[in-house]
């Protein structure tokens, strides 16, 4: 059975363990969590780029690389996305109003992501990326098209539905952040 409480310590010793898809491990040396992407028996720990582990991406803050979680599990199609730029109305005298744009990023991104038909441990990995992450701390995620890019977003809004055995929805709210 999976569970976001049934979290591994990746070290040398268990290197060679068979990994399943969605198998979640914490990396001793720096306290990362990473999940498996494929089924696999592979020694390598996990890393940037590799081929059987996911979950963080390296991003450069103030000219030095750091790492950083990385949400990169792909949605349903059913994306839905809302903008509410944030703008100061002035109104004046006779009807007149003026607009202004309120802050630099006054346009932040709000995506309301479904998972659909997800099977047990890829549903238990999502629902421990976030509660791990506690509904406050940022990650990285490719927003889908049309916007296509990488951008750093909180989720403070997850839930699950167990439509059947193995068969699982999880939806969340996912709000843009600078």
């Amino acid at each position: 059975m999976a569970s976001i409480y049934n979290v591994q310590n990746w070290d040398s010793s268990n290197a060679s363990t068979g990994w399943k898809k969605d198998d979640i491990v914490k990396k001793a040396s720096d306290g990362t969590y990473w999940y498996a992407k494929k089924d696999h028996t592979n020694s390598g720990q996990p890393d940037m780029g590799s081929l059987y582990w996911d979950g963080n991406i390296s991003v450069t803050v103030d000219g030095s690389a750091q790492t950083k979680p990385y949400f990169f599990w792909k949605p349903s199609y059913n994306l839905q996305t809302t903008h509410q730029p944030k703008v100061v109305e002035l109104s004046y005298g006779d009807g007149y109003t003026q607009r202004l744009k309120n802050g630099i990023n006054n346009d932040m991104l709000t995506l309301s992501l479904s998972f659909d038909n997800r099977s047990e441990r890829e549903s238990a990995a999502i629902f421990h990326f976030f509660k791990h992450l506690e509904g406050y701390k940022h990650f990285y995620f490719l927003a889908p098209a049309p916007y296509s890019i990488i951008k750093k977003f909180v989720c403070s809004q997850w839930n699950g539905t167990m439509v059947f055995k193995d068969n699982h929805t999880v939806t969340a709210t996912l709000i843009e952040t600078a």
